[in-house]
């Protein structure tokens, strides 16, 4: 067996180099926390900010179109989220502020490796995108 290197924790270091190695530019806010913007294009028409968080041995991320607008009532926006959510394994969706946020977590325990972590961050950064992907196609058709 080839020898892999397994790890303990996930730190900012790590985490950034890892998505580095997906191509996924990234820069660091002033609270730490690292993010990247998926642009948009022909499938979603807005920016995606996607925030890659380290907490308490958890990894989580969150995203948002800080441009995309959805126009319905906050009770209809309450309804949208809360279908969405029973009808999905993930990511989470809700409503901050008007804007829709899509956000998933997990648990990271000692001993992974770099393959494992870099292929659980492609997954989830997928997963994100899609979310956004599949409710625009959903809301315009």
């Amino acid at each position: 067996f080839p020898y892999t290197t397994l790890f303990r924790s996930l730190t900012s270091e790590l985490l950034r180099n890892l998505l580095d190695q997906l191509g996924l530019a990234t820069r660091v806010d002033k609270e730490g926390d690292i993010h990247t913007i998926a642009s948009a294009d022909e499938d979603f028409p807005s920016d995606i900010v996607i925030y890659y968080l380290i907490r308490d041995g958890w990894l989580g991320i969150q995203a948002f179109s800080p441009d995309y607008r959805i126009s319905l009532s906050d009770d209809d926006k309450l309804r949208l989220a809360n279908h969405l959510n029973a009808n999905t394994k993930l990511p989470k969706a809700y409503f901050r502020d008007g804007l829709l946020f899509f956000e998933h977590w997990v648990v990271i325990e000692s001993n992974f490796s770099k393959e494992f972590m870099r292929k659980t961050l492609q997954n989830l950064t997928g997963y994100i995108w899609n979310a956004f992907v599949g409710l625009h196609k959903k809301l315009n058709n």
